[in-house]
């Protein structure tokens, strides 16, 4: 008896096929300085075909701001057949793409974009609201949210300098 437990459980573990539909945040850069720009590349690793891609891109939106026309994908885009979309929204960034001719599938660039700093601190990077679907056959796919890469802005370099000189001033004004 304790024989075809064990048979009935390996076969149920070696019977179940693991796809794994995969983003990955990928930047340009852990640290950007007030002003300067920070590359995003969200990868995709898709084991099932799918039609239909939303999601949110997450950020503190009080350090970053998304650079309108710095979009990029290796999705199609023609308006008619294949519609791609990334737009600012109060949490980040919003990507949708829906296609009406083909499926996307393997492993290809999602989405590549800029974002400005606006100020200093750090922000952690994430993705949520994650729906990917095959509209053809009514098959939705969830991904767990994916926690992505932090970066810093640091406070500027003129700060670290201006305070040395202050408290070189303070250090020569009690020698004297």
């Amino acid at each position: 008896m304790k024989f075809l437990k064990i048979m009935a459980i390996l076969t149920l573990l070696t019977g179940f096929q693991v796809n794994a539909n995969t983003i990955t945040i990928n930047l340009d850069s852990n640290s950007v300085e007030v002003g300067n720009t920070i590359s995003v590349t969200l990868l995709a690793d898709f084991t099932d075909m799918v039609d239909t891609i939303q999601f949110d891109f997450k950020f503190k939106t009080s350090l970053f701001s998304f650079v309108d026309g710095s979009a990029s994908s290796d999705l199609p885009n023609d308006f008619i057949d294949y519609f791609f979309d990334i737009a600012a929204n109060p949490t980040g960034v919003g990507i949708g793409y829906i296609s009406f001719a083909d499926f996307a599938f393997g492993s290809f660039t999602l989405a590549s974009f800029d974002l400005v700093a606006l100020q200093a601190g750090v922000s952690d990077f994430s993705l949520d609201n994650i729906v990917l679907s095959n509209q053809l056959f009514g098959e939705y796919y969830q991904l767990a949210p994916v926690t992505g890469q932090s970066a810093q802005v640091p406070v500027p370099a003129t700060l670290g300098l201006f305070a040395i000189a202050l408290f070189g001033v303070i250090g020569l004004r009690r020698k004297a």
